[in-house]
């Protein structure tokens, strides 16, 4: 084995740790992102939905509510195929399409 070789050897587990530190980071982001979203949007929600105080509430409590179920529905999903079936990539792939086709389907009205 060269030396070209052992030192690529000794990074790539390196690189690896910071790769998924991202990856996890990202999908943080997007859960932290959704929450944040529906606080600010939730004066709209509200006066669309004719929502008193409380029913607003429980808007933000829905939301937290089905975001965690999901999340540990895709832990356990994620333990019992593995880790290198791709489930956490799957559910921040479906995640990230759902908000971008949800964007581009709420046009303002003037």
């Amino acid at each position: 084995m060269t030396d070209r070789e052992r030192l690529l050897d000794e990074l790539r587990p390196v690189s690896f740790v910071w790769l998924t530190l991202a990856v996890v980071a990202g999908g943080l982001f997007l859960a932290v992102m959704s929450t944040t979203l529906v606080s600010v949007a939730l004066p709209t929600i509200g006066r669309e939905l004719h929502a008193s105080a409380p029913d607003r509430q429980w808007i933000v409590y829905v939301n937290a509510l089905v975001c965690t179920s999901l999340l540990v529905v895709g832990g356990v999903i994620g333990d019992r195929r593995g880790r290198s079936s791709g489930v956490f990539m799957l559910g921040v792939t479906l995640f990230g399409a759902g908000s971008l086709s949800e964007e581009l389907t709420s046009q303002p009205t003037t």
